[in-house]
């Protein structure tokens, strides 16, 4: 078991993701205001998270993703889905064994 924390946005509330959440279908559903704590377990765990982004104003904003890996040997990646699930972002050739992963991107009010 391989513990990891995914920071979003700033930090209000911790949640702990829950199983299962292994496809798009089953993502734990967060807040953009999220610290999600979880762990990859098996090796192959892959984990989904859909993250909501409410303004009564309708502004776009730019999020910023933090994963900090809690391993020496996870080599963490993360993919960024449209609503239509195509990957509009994929985070996975450059980071390191045991590396930190950081990303932003621009959010829309009811596109995430």
């Amino acid at each position: 078991m391989i513990a990891l924390t995914l920071l979003i946005a700033l930090l209000a509330q911790d949640v702990a993701e829950q199983e299962p959440n292994n496809t798009i279908p089953q993502a734990n559903v967060a807040d953009l205001v999220t610290a999600i704590a979880g762990e990859v377990n098996p090796p192959d765990d892959v984990d989904f998270f859909k993250l909501k982004y409410d303004d009564a104003k309708k502004r776009r904003d730019i999020v910023v993703v933090h994963l900090e890996n809690q391993s020496t040997t996870l080599r963490p990646s993360l993919i960024l889905h449209n609503e239509d699930k195509s990957v509009a972002r994929d985070w996975t050739a450059a980071n390191a064994t045991g590396a930190d992963l950081e990303f932003s991107f621009t959010a829309q009010p009811g596109k995430i």
